[in-house]
């Protein structure tokens, strides 16, 4: 009888453990999916950035053009 209750009771314990192993694993991948939307997501921001960037460095180049012309 306490063999059985032993057993009974080792098993429960692992299948909590496994559940518990089978929780962590699954959060930690959905973080890793957050973190690749993130990084999706800012990647046009970067593409804006850097278009803004372009038309500000054009226009400086295009007034110091003229300014030499003169």
């Amino acid at each position: 009888m306490k063999k059985r209750e032993n057993e009974e009771e080792e098993e429960e314990e692992e299948e909590e453990e496994e559940e518990e192993e089978e929780e962590e694993e699954e959060e930690e991948e959905e973080e890793e999916e957050e973190k690749r939307r993130k990084q999706y997501y800012n990647l046009p921001a970067l593409g804006v950035f850097s278009g803004v960037l372009k038309k500000i460095l054009l226009d400086l180049l295009f007034e110091s053009v003229l300014k030499l012309m003169r």
